[in-house]
This record gives C-alpha cells, sequence and structure tokens, in this order.
C-alpha cells in the first residue's frame, strides 16, 4: 500500500508489519477493524470547509454563469411554448376560416347559379305572347313632372326664459 507522505522504504515497512499482525491472529477470534491507511502515529490534518464567501474565484464563477444560463434556458424554453401555442391557434383559426370562405365561395356560386336560371325564366315567360308583357317602346313612355319646391319654413323663436331663483342646472 502506498502512502503519498510515507517514503517508499517505510510504505515497505508498514506493509510488512501489517502482515505480521495478520498472520498472528488466532484462527477463532475476530480481526480488529482498521482503517486502511490510518496510522495513529499520524498527525490529521484539518479538513478546511469552503463557504460562499471563501470559494476561489473561478468556482464561483462558474457558479453565476450556471445560475445565468439556468434562467436563460427557462426563459427560451417559456417563450418557444408561447411561439408553439400561438404558432397552433393560429393554424387552428386559419383552417375553420379557411373552411368558413370555401362555404361562402359555393354559396356565391349557387346563388349567381340561381339568378341566372330565374333571369332566363323571366325571358322566356316574357317571349311567351300570353304572358300580358309589352316590349318597350319610345312612344309608350310616361313621364311625371316632378314637385316645385318648397318654400323654407323659419323656425319658431323660443320664448324668453322667465328667470327663477332656480340654479341654471334645474
Amino acid at each position: 500500500m502506498y502512502h503519498p507522505k510515507v517514503s517508499p522504504v517505510e510504505n515497505r515497512d508498514r506493509s510488512a508489519t501489517q502482515q505480521r499482525q495478520r498472520s498472528s491472529v488466532p484462527q477463532g477470534s475476530a480481526p480488529k477493524s482498521r482503517v486502511v491507511g490510518f496510522h495513529p502515529s499520524e498527525q490529521h490534518q484539518s479538513v478546511r470547509q469552503l463557504t460562499p464567501n471563501s470559494a476561489p474565484a473561478w468556482l464561483k464563477s462558474l457558479l453565476t454563469i450556471q445560475r445565468g444560463s439556468l434562467i436563460i434556458f427557462f426563459t427560451l424554453l417559456g417563450s418557444i411554448s408561447l411561439v408553439y401555442a400561438h404558432t397552433a391557434r393560429t393554424q387552428d383559426s386559419w383552417k375553420t376560416q379557411h373552411k368558413q370562405l370555401k362555404q361562402f365561395q359555393t354559396q356565391e356560386q349557387q346563388q349567381a347559379l340561381m339568378n341566372e336560371h330565374l333571369k332566363q325564366q323571366l325571358a322566356e315567360t316574357a317571349e311567351k305572347t300570353s304572358s300580358g308583357l309589352v316590349a318597350p317602346n319610345p312612344d309608350r313612355i310616361v313621364f311625371i313632372p316632378s314637385e316645385p319646391p318648397r318654400p323654407t319654413k323659419s323656425l319658431p323663436t323660443p320664448p324668453e326664459q322667465a328667470k327663477s331663483k332656480l340654479p341654471v342646472g334645474y
């Protein structure tokens, strides 16, 4: 076993000592539990805890970048969701309006066809002599004289309002 603070010679001596201790344990007894690489003679180094103020600058900058990228990510995710919802709603609206436009166009064509059919029926009825219709003739035109213009009437003047003790708003 290699320990970084111990020279290779000391490390070899320690391994040999550990081998002897293992072999000297009687068969019926359980070996003592030990932490590998731990010697009571070694000095313990104190573990330094990181606080937010004592973190290195590069770590602080990475944490700031991470927070910023998370904010950007969620903002973009929300924006994309809104754009997708708007696009889906617009397409649905376009489909219904397009369907309605096609119905209106069909109705317009049917009405134009009906108008032409009615004109044709009227023309056929007018050509028959038994209908009682007569072809237009300039000699039979009746002129109605227009009415002479009316004189303008003047509006009566309002009577003088009697002054009262009530305020103007009443």
